[in-house]
């Protein structure tokens, strides 16, 4: 079998350690994993080869576990070991973090070449899900690669040929189910894959540099549909989401905020509401919090999303201009359960009162999650309960509809008058 292990983080003095610490770093982890499988296999293993790239990032580790073991419990060996750096430090430096990737010749018929290959593309998805991660090569992902690679093809053409669309998931209050607005979620319908979902789209958009089109793509879209929907009397919201990708280029953003203005017409700007993912906003606070205020001077209403999934502290919120927060769906779907997922809610709603915010929750699918939200104080409310995302006329419909809103009481009889 072959080990990949990306190791990061090796500074000394505050400076990236040389190729010579490196390559003594990388042989020793090597070393370790082979103590692992001796320890497990009760004797030496034969076929073991350490080799050396000059590329510090990756040090290959040749194994030939015992035939009679499961190549699982090779890799929950790798695992562990992977785990232990995360503990240990070198003398003077910052603590280890590495990530590794494993490949077996039983998944295939392996020439070396393809062993190592297998186990370099096992290392990328152990890197993309963060350090201190192992994977084990999956056979089926070189056909998942490919079709991610047309798809990543695909996406420009789709842009042109104006393939996407915007579909629209109503925003209600909680107190009365009255109709506030929508949040626009884009829509691929690929001409020969259907509909592409927003999970293969996303990343694609990333790998393939269309993200910042898509994004001033669905920013002015939003508006011009609001501009249409101003004909109807609808003076809702409509939100959308920007990407990490588009706070960390401001000066595009901005850029792009401005042709919005320009597409929104006579549409007050406040009635765009642009969300910022929790994650993202913590990830540069500093910086993005400049970005977000120079989007609250042109106009546009401002939400954190996803709020209390980042685990950050929701005491730095407070450094961003919004006025709602948006509670992530992992809490709603735990509601029932009571516990962890009630008390944080009451805890996003209390900062969001004390700062004078509106409190969203997300994910809502029963009657029981909506009584429960609104007696914990949450205002307002999406998910399926109400109505999935709909295309744009669908959502024009139910703009003069709203066939789930609570009808007004009515008053009290009136009492009869006393005979003079």
């Amino acid at each position: 079998g072959c080990l990949l292990d990306g190791l990061a983080d090796a500074r000394i003095g505050g400076a990236t350690a040389d190729v010579a610490v490196h390559r003594r770093v990388n042989v020793g982890v090597a070393g370790r994993l082979v103590l692992s499988e001796q320890r497990r296999g009760g004797h030496d293993l034969p076929g073991l080869t350490i080799a050396a790239l000059h590329d510090i990032d990756r040090e290959p580790c040749f194994l030939q576990p015992r035939a009679d073991r499961r190549v699982a419990d090779a890799f929950d060996g790798g695992d562990r070991v992977i785990a232990d750096v995360g503990h240990r430090r070198l003398a003077g430096a910052h603590r280890l973090t590495a990530s590794a990737g494993w490949a077996f010749t039983g998944q295939g018929n392996f020439s070396p070449d393809d062993l190592f290959a297998a186990a370099e593309s096992a290392l990328a998805r152990a890197k993309a899900a963060g350090t201190g991660h192992a994977r084990l090569f999956d056979p089926t992902q070189p056909r998942i690669e490919a079709s991610r690679r047309a798809l990543r093809e695909d996406l420009e053409r789709g842009l042109q040929a104006g393939e996407f669309q915007l579909d629209y998931q109503p925003i209600v209050r909680l107190s009365d189910r009255a109709l506030l607005g929508f949040e626009a979620l884009i829509r691929w319908r690929h001409p020969s894959r259907g509909p592409v979902l927003p999970d293969d789209l996303i990343p694609a958009a990333e790998e393939s540099g269309h993200l910042m089109a898509i994004g001033r793509w669905t920013l002015i879209e939003a508006a011009l549909q609001l501009r249409r929907w101003r004909e109807i009397g609808f003076k809702g919201e409509v939100a959308i989401n920007l990407s990490a990708a588009q706070l960390a280029q401001g000066d595009v953003l901005l850029a792009d905020a401005r042709e919005a203005l320009k597409a929104l017409g006579e549409v007050p700007p406040s009635q765009l509401r642009l969300e910022v993912p929790e994650r993202a906003a913590m990830a540069w606070p500093q910086r993005h919090a400049e970005v977000l205020q120079a989007l609250a001077r042109l106009g546009f209403g401002l939400s954190i999303d996803d709020v209390g999934g980042a685990q950050s502290s929701l005491a730095h919120l407070h450094r961003f201009p919004v006025d709602t927060l948006k509670i992530d769906r992992s809490f709603v779907t735990r509601l029932g359960e009571g516990g962890e997922a009630q008390e944080v809610v009451r805890t996003i709603v209390g900062l969001a009162r004390a700062r004078g915010w509106r409190t969203l929750a997300e994910g809502v699918e029963t009657q029981a999650q909506a009584a429960l939200l609104e007696t914990l104080g949450v205002e307002m409310a999406q998910g399926w309960l109400f109505a999935q995302a709909l295309p744009a006329e669908d959502a024009r419909r139910l703009i003069q509809t709203v066939p789930w809103k609570k009808p007004a009481a009515s008053p009290p009889p009136a009492r009869p008058q006393a005979m003079p």
